[in-house]
């Protein structure tokens, strides 16, 4: 039985090693889209983690009548809780930035058909080098950077926020064809 409580200790101690790590890990905001989605898949296996952990206290619970168990479960239930409203934080900047494109996407639309042409860049934006794409320098409520393309070719534009590999938000459009958009990413 003694040596049951001790191993009972040191998962007791994992668990609250767990929450530190979550709430350290929040504390710091991401500082540019590729490590947001990289800090929502740590969050959300986080989450896992902490589904896996109620369960086995549950199941722990039962079998032994313990109610260390039931102090257990209170940890593990701040993880989940604190891990969700990380999540909830992350998707928040994230929402902030795609939202930004999407206005801009529908503006540079109008001006598109306003013109008959869209716009080679536009005001506020950086011309990178002699390529045929702007750059413009996001900046969410949380401090996280988000860089945007923007990409003109005469009656049609393509924007996009591009996190990292193989993962973007897309938004097309020309003269003819309302905006539409595309996410790429496994997150």
């Amino acid at each position: 039985m003694e040596n049951n409580r001790l191993f009972l200790k040191k998962i007791a101690t994992k668990k609250f090693i767990l929450i530190i790590g979550i709430i350290l890990w929040l504390i710091y905001p991401p500082k540019v889209g590729f490590t947001l989605h990289l800090s929502l898949g740590c969050i959300r296996f986080f989450i896992v983690i902490s589904f896996v952990l109620i369960t086995l206290d549950v199941i722990f619970f039962f079998i032994e009548r313990s109610s260390i168990y039931l102090y257990d479960i209170l940890k593990v239930l701040i993880l989940l809780t604190v891990s969700t409203a990380g999540n909830f934080y992350l998707k928040s900047l994230d929402n902030q930035a795609v939202g930004f494109l999407r206005n801009s996407a529908e503006n540079i639309r109008s001006q598109c058909i306003k013109l008959k042409k869209c716009p080679v860049c536009l005001d506020g934006w950086k011309k990178i080098d002699d390529n045929d794409y702007c750059q413009y320098k996001y900046i969410g409520s949380g401090g996280t950077v988000f860089y945007i393309y923007y990409y003109p070719d005469n009656d049609h534009f393509n924007m996009y926020i591009h996190y990292g590999p193989d993962s973007e938000f897309h938004l097309y459009g020309s003269i003819k064809t309302p905006v539409s958009e595309d996410r790429y990413d496994d997150l």
